[in-house]
């Protein structure tokens, strides 16, 4: 008993949604009620992603809160061969006050877009793997007539 690749779409789509929806309400929660602080880049770690999508760089970042905790933390921010951070670079952190480990990278001029990425590709896949649902099912199609009132 294998399940159908229609099914399959759906699911690995509605994973896709939820991963977008959860680090879209993470970001706009943190932007709207954390804290900024400037941080420093303290270490930029390579890690191999696989042969679509090469080495790619993460940036671990140090900060001192409030109450002055000193964090480390590898954070949301993947540099491209690290072209544009190197370390003790100073950059905009916003973190969670309950929580300051919850903490992201904020650049003003550039958003991170991957919950924007997530959505789509979920939408996209939930919106055909319905349509091939509904389409190759046919008890899901009314056959009789349609009457108003």
């Amino acid at each position: 008993m294998g399940i159908d690749t229609d099914y399959l779409v759906l699911i690995i789509g509605t994973l896709f949604l939820c991963a977008g929806l959860y680090q879209l309400t993470r970001f706009v929660k943190l932007k709207k009620s954390g804290i900024r602080i400037k941080g420093n880049i303290c270490d930029l770690v390579k890690r191999d992603g696989g042969e679509d999508i090469g080495e790619k760089m993460f940036l671990v970042v140090k900060f001192t809160t409030g109450d002055c905790r000193q964090i480390i933390k590898e954070t949301n921010i993947i540099a491209p061969d690290g072209a544009k951070y190197t370390t003790a670079d100073t950059v905009n952190v916003i973190y969670d006050p309950r929580d300051p480990e919850n903490c992201i990278i904020y650049n003003q001029e550039k958003i991170p877009y991957i919950f924007l990425f997530c959505l789509i590709i979920g939408i996209v896949m939930l919106a055909l793997s319905l349509l091939a649902i509904y389409t190759n099912n046919p008890d899901m199609h009314y056959e009789g007539e349609y009457r108003l009132g």
